[in-house]
């Protein structure tokens, strides 16, 4: 089943935006016209609230991965965007491709994810890891920084030189589809308990402050267990961290909340 393909002036809604339409403004595929306007593609850009596109905006993340515009999946009616919001309308004589897929989405994958881009963006990116995981669909650590600059609040947050309350994550990963439960002065065995499905889990680190996802916990014959950890920061090039449970110990926040994937 198609979709009517979505072009620049057709409109989307989101949280962001409170219920209230805004078109597809930028910038599209201005070699392809569908009924005379430029086709939308995935990382094209919504009016949002905040700075207007190309400065600000909301990113299209779904689109059709078969039917490909200018290097890009072609964005229909109903395809998704990077605020929690979806495309309303298009030109239904045109139907385009099938079920939707993200710019760089994939399957559940732990045995690789995305590293952190700026110092302090540690929480932004193991939020986009776990949406990524829970999802399939891999949104730009940008668009996130920029979303959570409007959960918090603070327009102006230097995610280079200044941290954020990891709280703030369980609002960032509802609105891309991933609601979660806040728990708190949870023990190694917890965390093992919560992670026995294999799903990961958001913890704090300590000395110095940092925010990973744990993947899972495996126990040898000998009852020795090695924590599996998603460390977003730049060293471990996005590969799992095997730490013994002595070394995790030592870096674990038992004081810090933990965020659950529902």
């Amino acid at each position: 089943m198609g979709f009517p393909a979505a072009r620049i002036t057709d409109m989307h809604t989101c949280p962001m935006c409170m219920g209230v339409p805004a078109p597809i403004a930028w910038k599209g595929a201005w070699t392809v016209l569908t009924g005379k306007m430029p086709q939308a593609r995935v990382t094209d850009l919504c009016v949002c609230v905040g700075p207007p596109p190309p400065v600000g905006g909301d990113p299209i993340i779904t689109g059709a991965w078969n039917v490909l515009v200018e290097g890009m999946p072609a964005a229909r009616m109903a395809d998704l965007t990077g605020k929690g919001g979806m495309i309303t309308t298009g030109l239904l004589t045109v139907l385009i491709g099938t079920a939707g897929s993200g710019a760089a989405s994939s399957p559940a994958n732990l045995s690789s994810f995305t590293p952190q881009e700026q110092s302090n963006s540690c929480v932004i990116a193991t939020s986009r890891n776990m949406i990524r995981y829970y999802t399939g669909v891999d949104i730009p650590e940008s668009v996130l920084r920029d979303e959570m600059r409007d959960i918090m609040n603070s327009p102006n947050h230097n995610f280079e030189t200044q941290p954020i309350n990891p709280a703030f994550a369980e609002q960032l990963l509802e609105n891309h589809g991933v609601p979660s439960t806040v728990r708190t002065n949870q023990s190694l065995n917890d965390i093992q308990n919560l992670t026995a499905g294999g799903d990961p889990v958001m913890v704090g680190f300590t000395n110095p402050g940092h925010r990973v996802a744990v993947s899972g916990v495996e126990t040898d014959a000998a009852g020795n267990r090695t924590f599996v950890v998603m460390d977003p920061a730049a060293s471990y090039n996005g590969q799992p961290r095997r730490m013994s449970e002595s070394d995790f110990n030592n870096r674990y926040n038992p004081n810090a909340i933990v965020i659950d994937p529902d």
